[in-house]
């Protein structure tokens, strides 16, 4: 197997959810060859799971190079990546629905999945539902949902409209939708326990029941969070650096113009995205749509943005 010497780069994996579209290989020019006919709905970039499993170029797989090389490529002794980042296109509404939290998942079983999307591109009045409207407790969103109708559950339901650029930021246990006209870069915790709340009448299996023995009915976490400025050493004013989640499962970091510069934290693996323009990663000229994995015990790597925009995701400490 390969040294960790670069940034490894993987084959996307396709997901054809009954909500998905064709912006992704329409927006990142991606190879019409190795793409899905439409819906495409998801584009997992670094995955460590059976049913998606990230593999390189030369047919390893994620799994196996932790397996190999453990913490110098993550970070720690774990077994699995444990993070997975997927770029979805959301072109019908998606179903009204919550994942556990780490306390909720030891108690009640599934996995637990805390999440933040980046607004990639958004049609005119897209939006997203995050979180429930003040005073909406178990015994009304549960009589919304027997109802039945569109109407009486989204009336419960906090919808924002998003663009370009926005963060969301989607803890486990707060109920959550994506509406039509969204794409979207999503980090999460590595985990796919999705409960159904309610599928705007398509006729998919609802999973009430778990779903509301997960929701966090005193959920009072941010949901746009503002992005903070970040010092970086050797920026200038053609750089303009910002975080924009930090949480205890990973940090998203956004850098943006045309400037050389240097990140890395020993101990600590990243994922880049490239959202626009033009990078150099290491030896390697990166394009839009592309991601890589910076190993862990790589100290440092050499990025040059061209009239850019990079996402930085980083693990667990």
């Amino acid at each position: 197997m390969s040294k960790l010497v670069a940034p490894i780069f993987f084959e996307p994996v396709y997901r054809d959810y009954l909500w998905g579209g064709n912006k992704i290989a329409e927006r990142f020019g991606r190879d019409p060859t190795t793409v899905p006919s439409p819906p495409v709905a998801e584009s997992w970039e670094v995955s460590d799971r059976a049913e998606g499993m990230s593999r390189t170029a030369e047919g390893e797989t994620l799994a196996e190079l932790i397996a190999e090389h453990g913490a110098a490529l993550i970070g720690s002794e774990a077994e699995r990546f444990p993070l997975l980042v997927k770029i979805l296109d959301a072109n019908k509404v998606l179903s009204v629905q919550v994942h556990p939290d780490d306390e909720t998942a030891a108690t009640c079983g599934g996995e637990a999945k805390t999440e933040m999307w980046y607004i990639l591109d958004s049609e005119p009045g897209a939006a997203v539902y995050c979180g429930l409207q003040d005073g909406v407790d178990e015994s009304t969103l549960r009589a919304a949902i027997a109802e039945g109708t569109a109407g009486s559950v989204e009336a419960l339901l906090n919808k924002i409209e998003v663009h370009q650029g926005e963060t969301v930021y989607v803890p486990g246990g707060r109920v959550h939708a994506i509406a039509a006209g969204c794409l979207i870069l999503e980090v999460q915790q590595n985990s796919n326990t999705t409960y159904r709340l309610f599928d705007w009448g398509r006729g998919r299996e609802e999973h009430v029941e778990q779903g509301m023995a997960v929701v966090r009915w005193d959920d009072e976490n941010d949901i746009t969070p503002e992005p903070q400025p970040l010092e970086v050493v050797e920026s200038n004013e053609q750089l303009s650096a910002d975080l924009l989640v930090d949480c205890a499962h990973f940090r998203v970091e956004r850098y943006c113009g045309s400037a050389s510069f240097t990140l890395g934290e020993p101990g600590r693996f990243e994922v880049l995205f490239i959202a626009s323009g033009s990078a150099q990663v290491g030896p390697t000229e990166m394009r839009p749509g592309q991601s890589c994995l910076v190993p862990a015990c790589l100290d440092e790597v050499q990025i040059g943005l061209k009239d850019a925009e990079l996402l930085r995701v980083l693990g667990p400490r």
